[in-house]
């Protein structure tokens, strides 16, 4: 005697609720691909949060170093800008970013940016504080007084993602640093 199709189904599914062999296998698949790209999605923004953190880094430490001295030459500037590598590491500073250092004064009355030195090496970019004896543009409610110096340090970096999943494309990224200078004021570079 057979039984009618409900009972066998309604039978089936009673057996197959009661048993657990396979419910951890078929979980895992369930679960597996969503958990995969939450962890592929971490570390595309962990990597991108280090670069970030790097080139703040870079910015910051080309900033007290140039304002360190006195005065400053062009071969200090020149061993200036060679530890921003070093600083950026594991990153290629070198080939996939840039530095650019500025001496802001405010002689008397006009602010105006005295020098601009960019790194040898790098990526193609314009310094987005201005240009040689132009008008500064700084952040809001940032002041310079009169008889003030200011070193400004910009780091840009051509971020690559690992992955690419969360963090998609090329990302530019710029970090400012700025520095009073400790002992004179860097309006000019040494010979």
């Amino acid at each position: 005697m057979r039984l009618p199709a409900r009972s066998r189904v309604a039978r089936v599914l009673r057996r197959f609720r009661r048993a657990g062999d396979g419910t951890i296998p078929v979980e895992m698949a369930l679960c597996a691909p969503v958990l995969i790209i939450m962890l592929l999605g971490i570390v595309d923004i962990g990597w991108f949060a280090v670069s970030r953190h790097k080139m703040a880094r870079v910015a910051a430490t080309l900033a007290d170093l140039t304002s360190r001295g006195e005065t400053i030459s062009e071969a200090q500037i020149t061993d200036i800008f060679a530890a921003s590598g070093s600083v950026a590491s594991p990153f290629d500073f070198r080939s996939e970013g840039r530095a650019i250092l500025s001496s802001i004064v405010r002689p008397a009355g006009a602010t105006f940016i005295a020098w601009q030195r960019e790194s040898p090496t790098g990526i193609d970019v314009d310094s987005e504080i201005g240009t040689t004896g132009g008008t500064p543009i700084l952040p809001a409610g940032f002041v310079v007084r009169d008889g003030e110096n200011l070193v400004v340090a910009e780091a840009f970096f051509r971020f690559q993602p690992l992955i690419g999943l969360v963090v998609r494309g090329e990302q530019r990224i710029y970090v400012q640093a700025f520095q009073r200078p400790r002992l004179g004021t860097l309006d000019q570079i040494a010979p």
